[in-house]
């Protein structure tokens, strides 16, 4: 809800005055007991605001000039605390695809905080030219072995994208996830599966048209319950119909 009145409140803000805001200090950012000083929100907004509406700048000059002060709040106005924020500007500078955006995206893919992974990957990802952008690939495949269970999944997806049919790397790299998250993380697993489908991969192919594309199986599963929720709400039984619904489709 916040996100979605960020941007409808903004809506008539010009982009100079956005990229104002983000070079703007974030004062004490997240501080104690998860309170946000104002000018935090204020920069996170903008950047989701920035990307947003990136696909309606259509003036090449535009997009250049955009992207040459992204990046330069990024290496300049923002901490390695502020992944949030990196979250957003990465992505963004990924979907302008100007020079030297591609460089600011791949130092970030093994940084500590999964949030900037997340966006580099992400970033990679919504680069235009995928040919430049396979430059990232070994990159993204060391992302594949991080802990985190979202950088995981998404850098799956980037690799089943992007990757060459048949890269053994790549493939390798969705085999060990597959291998680790069999018992853990059920997203990230589904994700390397279809990833190693696309690429070529036999064991991606099975699991995909036995399990994922198979709603007799879906129906079986017992769905991780998620820590945010209360506990009346986690599946004790199989997966519902519009969860798998939801897998199919996504498969697809």
């Amino acid at each position: 809800i916040s996100l979605l009145f960020g941007k409808l409140a903004s809506v008539e803000e010009s982009t100079a005055n956005l990229v104002h805001k983000l070079e703007q200090s974030s004062g004490g950012g997240k501080m104690v007991g998860g309170v946000q000083d104002p000018r935090y929100k204020d920069r996170w907004l903008a950047a989701f605001n920035i990307a947003a509406r990136i696909p309606q700048i259509e003036d090449p000059q535009e997009r250049r000039s955009l992207s040459d002060d992204l990046v330069r709040i990024l290496n300049d106005n923002v901490g390695d605390d502020e992944g949030l924020l990196q979250l957003y500007l990465l992505p963004a500078i990924g979907q302008l695809g100007q020079p030297g955006g591609l460089e600011a995206i791949i130092e970030r893919l093994d940084a500590e905080d999964p949030r900037v992974q997340q966006g580099a990957v992400r970033g990679v990802l919504s680069w235009p030219n995928r040919e430049e952008a396979k430059r990232a690939l070994p990159a993204v495949i060391a992302a594949v072995r991080s802990s985190d269970p979202v950088v995981q999944r998404e850098a799956a997806v980037t690799l089943g994208a992007m990757a060459e049919q048949g890269d053994r790397a790549a493939i390798a790299a969705l085999h060990d996830l597959m291998d680790r998250t069999a018992t853990q993380g059920q997203e990230a697993h589904w994700k390397a599966a279809t990833a190693l489908e696309c690429r070529g991969g036999e064991r991606g192919s099975k699991y995909v048209a036995d399990v994922l594309l198979t709603r007799a199986t879906l129906a079986q599963i017992r769905l991780e319950p998620d820590p945010d929720s209360p506990p009346a709400s986690v599946v004790e039984t199989g997966m519902p119909r519009a969860a798998q619904d939801r897998v199919i489709l996504s498969t697809l």
